[in-house]
Parts: C-alpha cells; structure tokens; sequence
C-alpha cells in the first residue's frame, strides 16, 4: 500500500492551523486557503492524501477547490517553510542515492564493456528473443557499404569518438536503394539487423563524418520499428533506452541490456515489449527537451536516468571522450535511476 511521504506528512502538519483524521493514505486538517473551515472549527476539508496511481502526495480543499503537490503548497502559503522542505528533500534524495551506490539493485555485471559481443562464440549477434511483431521489410545490407575497419577516414572518425570500429560500415558515395538515390556519401553506417550472420537488416542509420548529418532508412512498413539492436537485447532483463547508438555504446553497459532509439521517442508498441524499461537521455542540465521529456515519464511512473549536476558533459559519448571510461559511466547511471517524485524532484532543483 501507497503511504503518505514522511516529509510531506511532517510539513504539512506545520503549516495548518488544526489537524484531523490522520491515517497513513489521509491526513485532514483546516482549510489555510480559503478560510471557509474558520466559521466551523468542526469542518477540516483540506486533505493531504495519497493513491496507488499517484507518484506524490496531493494537498486537496474539498471547499475552495485548490489542489496541488506539497510543493506548490508550501510555495503558496508559507514561503519559510517551503525553503526548509526543498532543502530536506534534497538531503532525502541525496542518501537515496547513496544507498543506490552501495547497491546494484539492477544486477548487472559491468565489467563488460557495451561494445562486447558476449552472446556467442563468433561475435555475432542474433536476436535473444521473440517479439510479438516483426518487421515487414527485410533486405540484404548494400554491397556498397564497406567494414569500417578496412576505410582509414571511418577508422579514424571512430577512433576519436572512443567507439570500436566493430559492426560498422562505411559509404563513400551516394547509392541507390530501390529506385531511390540515398544520401549516404562520407557516412558511417550502422546496420538495424535482424540476422547480422546472414546480413539480414530492416534499416540502416548513416552518421557523416564530416558533419552533424543523420540519414535513417527505414522502409515505411518498418517505421514502428526505429530502434538499434533491437534483436540484440534480452527483453527479460533491464533495457536502457539511449537516443544514439553512440551513447549505447559508451554506456559501459552489456550489449543485450541497451538499445537506441535513434534520436526519437520509443514507440509504445516497443516499450510494451520490454519487462524492465529504463530512460537515458542526454544531461538534461544541458538539454531542456531531454529534462521536459524525463520529467513526462516520471509522471506517468516510468523508470529514468537523471544526470548528476557536478557533471558537465552533454551525453555518454562525450563524457567518454574527455578520459572517462565506459565502467565510470556505467556506474553512475546505475546510481542515478529513478522513478517517481525522488526523479521529479531532482529535475526541478537541477539548474
């Protein structure tokens, strides 16, 4: 069962006048707002309470109508306390996270680097389970696109972003696809396998090397289909959803646990199929889309990775090339997970 917070119940108790039934769901007291319950000190209809499909305690005058969180009450009526909250909140959170780090509640051996093929012998990666639909479109990846390996510019592009050159190709010049002309000149090419023995792909994302150019092809009968290694991950375990493949694989994190959305939203056909799905998006200190969008899945009770504030890189990837290592990042996402009004909270405060 769902109980009031300790901290809200404790502030709450200070701000009004006279408290009432006081249950662990419920607590009721006089009316501060409106003052309605002055006229009859036996009416107490503002209600602090909570319910299974609520992330937060809610404050609710059944008089005057006002409702909102602990936080917008206090902001309202009494700005002291209101101050002796957030600064109580933030010291809740804070040893949360403490406890986080002294325990992987996620059981997930890190000291496989994310670029590890670990799921068979001959460093193939084939898909780890079954989903309720596959993709429509399935063709051969194009000849024209070379091992990255075997081209220096790919090789050297790779090198400086600290991404192995493993299970990517390159484009050195336009191809046509199906009657259609593909802008891939000067790319990397990261195959959306199905079968990566057989070459086998519903999709492929090109990265140019000499820009911040993205191309996807995906066939439009593919299209809820978006996301890299799909057919890699184990949907039993925890799946960390990155917007890029380079920040998957910067994650330090084992290639069957991460995937990429390839800079979209994951659709909800997809998500549903995952038993344990987890959020990581950019900083969100430095990205305002990425803290509006963590903070929408915190609220509809979703699992999200919020960044740490003393760190100043933008992503995974970048955190990785300023002589980080992939375990560093690993560690602090499975430190930094949260869920419910814990992640809220530390999104508001965050500056």
């Amino acid at each position: 069962m769902k109980i009031i917070d300790q901290i809200d119940r404790k502030y709450f108790k200070f701000a009004v006048d006279k408290v009432g039934k006081d249950t662990d769901t419920d607590i009721q007291a006089r009316c501060i707002i409106c003052g309605d319950s002055e006229r009859d000190e036996r009416q107490m209809r503002l209600h602090l309470y909570v319910k299974p499909q609520y992330d937060t305690s809610i404050c609710h005058c059944f008089n005057c109508g006002w409702k909102g969180n602990m936080f917008q009450f206090l902001k309202e009526t009494n700005t002291t306390l209101y101050e002796e909250y957030i600064k109580e909140k933030r010291e809740s959170s804070f040893n949360n996270m403490k406890k986080k780090k002294e325990k992987n509640e996620y059981n997930i051996d890190i000291r496989v680097e994310s670029y590890t093929r670990s799921n068979s012998r001959d460093n193939k990666v084939q898909p780890l389970c079954k989903t309720d639909k596959l993709p429509e479109e399935v063709f051969f990846l194009p000849e024209e696109f070379q091992v990255a390996s075997s081209c220096p510019e790919a090789s050297e592009y790779l090198k400086k972003r600290k991404i192995e050159s493993e299970g990517f190709f390159f484009s050195k010049r336009w191809i046509k696809l199906n009657g259609k002309d593909i802008p891939v000149k000067n790319c990397i090419i990261i195959p959306l396998w199905v079968n990566e023995r057989e070459r086998v792909v519903f999709g492929f994302q090109a990265r140019s090397i000499e820009s911040k150019f993205f191309y996807t092809y995906i066939p439009g009968e593919n299209s809820g289909f978006k996301v890299w290694n799909w057919f890699g991950i184990d949907r039993t375990k925890p799946t960390f959803i990155f917007e890029s493949v380079f920040d998957a694989l910067s994650s330090g994190l084992p290639r069957d646990c991460i995937c990429a959305a390839l800079g979209s939203d994951l659709i909800e056909e997809r998500a549903s199929e995952l038993s344990k799905p987890i959020y990581c998006f950019d900083n969100q200190r430095s990205d305002y889309t990425s803290k509006i969008k963590s903070l929408e899945l915190l609220k509809k009770g979703k699992k999200v990775f919020v960044w740490p504030t003393d760190i100043k890189e933008k992503d995974a990837n970048e955190f990785i090339q300023n002589n980080h290592t992939n375990q560093e990042m690993a560690k602090i996402i499975l430190s930094n997970i949260e869920e419910g009004m814990n992640g809220i909270m530390r999104l508001k405060l965050m500056k």
